[in-house]
């Protein structure tokens, strides 16, 4: 096989979220540097401007869902389909539901992998129906034959009740044994797939976002991006505030407003401008809230651009340190070498962390009694010891970046001959 015939379906990614396209961006570009000429497939059922992009739209989510989904979930995707069709034929749009379904066996056969980047979806807290969804793709390349990769994501926790966990243990199980490689973000997601499942293909990674070594726009874009950074003027140094709308579903959110408030006043008062933007589009109305406690200052910003992936990784770049609640906010900020308070509630956020040598400035916000003042001195610390925090920070990126998982899939596949 020629590599320009390799081709590659990305599932579990989106546009909505930055994390998500961040992960997009980075699997296609490790793929294209990998196999320059392999066509890239990506499974969405979102909107995005298919022309901006070299990945190709693969099958959508729906009829992924019609074609190995059990029983009423398949009968209700089907009928979806349909009438989408005929929204689609009154509206003389093309691309049917019904041409992609019959399609489907040939699409899946020429598949020289399935690349799950899918972050985090498997575990009791996306509900019951969660196991059944996620091996929908794995039993679909298990029937063509397609080697399957699940990339550095979260797992667990399995928390349900005992008849259910009768019901998804042996399902999960003998399903996952499938995919050639599943990754595990996190030390207790590994524990649940070997000891839960008893899985032998599971292997303890870092998130793939901060293995990779940096974009090359030309393996993303057919035209390269013209990014939209604003530049933050002035003669004082800068601090970001990046909050996340979870947080105070999980938390009291009077509460958390009253932390940040406190963190701010803080930072503000240390001489620094504070700068609070959003990572995620649903945060926006936080940060406006945030704002507005501080109507008449003109040192603490708002800036409300919904920054591309691309585009937050070079504006991270104008901050001394972040106080941020998004993975994937983190994830980019470290790769910068830049210093930050990570103020979460999911064990991700403890990880990543720990992995880059900064575990004493991760705060769960979502407690019952937040702890303000622990986060305070937690930040005091963090500035005090700000040089020697950056140098670790270089150095344990560096190491985990020697060696990453798009290295070990590319082995795989060379040494099982699917690719040359």
């Amino acid at each position: 096989m020629q590599n320009s015939a390799y081709n590659f379906m990305i599932t579990g990614a989106n546009f909505g979220n930055k994390g998500a396209q961040s992960m997009l961006f980075v699997t296609t570009d490790e793929l294209r540097k990998r196999f320059p000429l392999c066509s890239v497939y990506f499974v969405s059922d979102g909107k995005y401007n298919e022309s901006d992009y070299v990945f190709k739209k693969g099958i959508s989510s729906r009829v992924l869902r019609a074609y190995t989904g059990g029983g009423e979930a398949r009968f209700k995707a089907f009928c979806k389909g349909l009438i989408l069709d005929a929204v689609k034929l009154i509206h003389g749009e093309r691309n049917f539901f019904l041409s992609e379904y019959c399609g489907l066996p040939s699409h899946m056969s020429s598949m020289t992998a399935l690349v799950d980047i899918s972050g985090f979806t498997l575990g009791s807290k996306w509900g019951v129906k969660s196991p059944e969804r996620y091996i929908m793709k794995i039993k679909l390349a298990k029937k063509y034959n397609v080697p399957v990769y699940l990339m550095p994501q979260s797992f667990g926790p399995f928390d349900y009740e005992p008849e259910i966990m009768q019901k998804i243990t042996p399902l999960l199980s003998a399903e996952l044994q499938y995919p050639r490689m599943i990754f595990a973000r996190e030390k207790d997601g590994y524990d649940y797939l070997t000891q839960l499942f008893g899985l032998k293909n599971v292997y303890l990674s870092t998130d793939l976002v901060l293995q990779n070594k940096g974009v090359n726009p030309e393996n993303i874009f057919r035209v390269k991006p013209s990014l939209s950074v604003p530049k933050i003027t002035g003669n004082i140094e800068n601090a970001a505030v990046i909050p996340n709308k979870r947080c105070f579903q999980h938390g009291n959110g009077d509460k958390i407003l009253e932390c940040y408030r406190k963190i701010i006043d803080y930072i503000s008062g240390q001489g620094y401008r504070v700068v609070i933007f959003r990572h995620s589009h649903e945060d926006l109305e936080i940060c406006r809230t945030l704002k507005n406690f501080y109507p008449d200052s003109e040192n603490i910003v708002l800036f409300e651009n919904d920054f591309s992936c691309l585009e937050y990784n070079e504006f991270v770049k104008q901050f001394k340190f972040i106080i941020c609640s998004r993975y994937h906010g983190l994830v980019h900020a470290y790769k910068n070498d830049i210093p930050c308070v990570a103020l979460g509630w999911a064990l991700k956020y403890r990880n990543l962390a720990d992995v880059l040598g900064q575990s004493g400035y991760v705060f769960d916000i979502t407690s019952e009694n937040v702890d303000t003042e622990g986060i305070i001195k937690g930040l005091s610390c963090l500035l005090k010891n700000y040089e020697a925090e950056k140098i670790t920070i270089r150095e344990k990126l560096a190491e985990i970046q020697s060696r990453n998982c798009f290295d070990m899939l590319e082995e795989d596949l060379r040494k099982t001959g699917a690719v040359n």
